[in-house]
């Protein structure tokens, strides 16, 4: 994406996930919702399964599950090592990853106007990513010692950070398959793959692998 960026020429960028498929609406209402908000840096819509379903991935996060999962991110930052990530975070994220992105998305107040469906929100990340391309000109691109999934949340909360706008469509959709994109890499592997960013990392004077929440 980094490299990519410099040589887009548009208005605006699109981040699109390999494992997605877009319906026909989806683009323009997009752009639409972009042009007649003109302070949104960047957009996510509604992701919905292979199934089609509208609710697939709006789920509600309990009390519980909230304080499970802001926990596991408060002892990683306070103990950044394997034990604390492979046993303790990343257990606690596949059990409620889910619900986590229903409760960021979801649980926000609506808004209806101008024929759309939408929530302001403080940071986004999703196999859909729409942004502005004078925002990402402001605040920089990727940062790339996040190794994977939380580079999004960093980029929008430097949006947010700059008096930029986000919003999250809820009655825009784009059909995300799930994972699709990772298929057929081991637990393991992706281990091996993040200690070797971690190398590169400390070879490129980067220092280590940071994690936004």
């Amino acid at each position: 994406h980094n490299q990519a960026i410099p040589l887009a020429q548009g208005e605006f960028i699109l981040f699109l996930n390999p494992d997605t498929e877009m319906l026909p609406e989806t683009l323009p209402r997009t752009i639409e919702f972009m042009k007649i908000y003109p302070r949104t840096a960047a957009l996510l819509c509604r992701e919905i399964g292979d199934g089609r379903s509208p609710d697939e991935t709006v789920l509600v996060m309990s009390g519980f599950r909230k304080f499970l999962w802001f926990l596991s991110q408060r002892i990683q930052s306070i103990w950044p090592n394997r034990w604390t990530t492979n046993y303790i975070v990343d257990r606690v994220v596949d059990a409620h990853r889910n619900a986590m992105q229903g409760y960021v998305f979801g649980r926000k107040e609506l808004i209806s106007e101008n024929g759309f469906v939408f929530s302001r929100q403080e940071y986004i990340e999703g196999g859909f990513l729409m942004v502005r391309h004078q925002a990402i000109k402001e605040v920089g691109t990727f940062d790339p010692k996040f190794f994977l999934c939380e580079e999004g949340y960093d980029l929008t909360s430097r949006f947010k950070k700059n008096n930029w706008e986000l919003y999250y469509l809820v009655n825009v959709r784009v059909i995300h398959y799930g994972s699709k994109c990772s298929d057929g890499i081991s637990d393991n592997e992706l281990i091996r793959m993040e200690d070797e960013w971690r190398k590169k990392l400390r070879v490129d004077g980067g220092g280590e692998v940071k994690r936004y929440f």
